[in-house]
C-alpha cells in the first residue's frame, strides 16, 4: 500500500500522512499553516452565529482542518470530513442552546475537533478530561449551571 499524502492547499507541500508503514507523520510548515489559518479567520465576522446561522468557532475549526488535511472544494473524502467536523461541532452548539458565548462554543469546538481527527487521521490530541470555564464574570449572558463548562459546585 503507498502512502496517503494531504497537500497544502496553498503551498503544495505535505501536510498529515501516513507512511508505508501507516504511522503518522507531519510535515506542515506550521508558520505558513498558521498564516493561512489567520488569513482565513479574519474572513468571518463577530455574531455570525446569530447573523449567518454558524459560530466562528466552527468555521474556524473546519479551516483548521481544511489546512490540515489538505481539502480544497474538489476534494471528496477530506470535503465530507470537513464539512463533518462543522456539523458535528454545530449539532453539539445546538444542543447547549444560546444565548452565544464564544467561550462556550471554542470548548466544544476543540472538544469535538480532537475527536473528529483521531477518528479521521489517528491522530489523537491531548485534551482535558473537563474543561471548567473561568470567564462567566465576563459574559452577562452566561448560562451558568446550564453550562456544561461551569464550575461544578463542590
Amino acid at each position: 500500500m503507498g502512502a496517503s499524502k494531504a497537500n497544502c492547499t496553498v503551498c503544495g507541500k505535505p501536510l498529515l500522512y501516513f507512511d508505508e508503514e501507516q504511522d503518522v507523520r507531519c510535515d506542515v510548515d506550521l508558520l505558513h499553516a498558521l498564516s493561512e489559518l489567520r488569513s482565513r479567520s479574519m474572513q468571518v465576522p463577530g455574531g455570525s452565529c446569530g447573523y449567518w446561522g454558524c459560530c466562528g468557532a466552527a468555521i474556524g475549526a473546519g479551516q483548521f482542518y481544511s489546512i490540515a488535511v489538505g481539502c480544497t472544494p474538489l476534494k471528496r473524502q477530506e470535503w465530507a470530513d470537513s464539512a463533518r467536523l462543522v456539523s458535528d461541532i454545530m449539532d453539539a452548539i445546538a444542543d447547549i442552546g444560546g444565548p452565544r458565548c464564544c467561550k462556550r462554543t471554542s470548548f466544544v469546538a476543540l472538544e469535538t475537533a480532537a475527536r473528529h481527527i483521531e477518528r479521521t487521521t489517528g491522530v489523537a490530541m491531548d485534551v482535558p478530561e473537563r474543561i471548567t470555564c473561568t470567564f462567566m464574570s465576563g459574559n452577562e449572558q452566561c448560562l451558568r449551571a446550564d453550562c456544561p463548562y461551569f464550575p461544578a459546585a463542590d
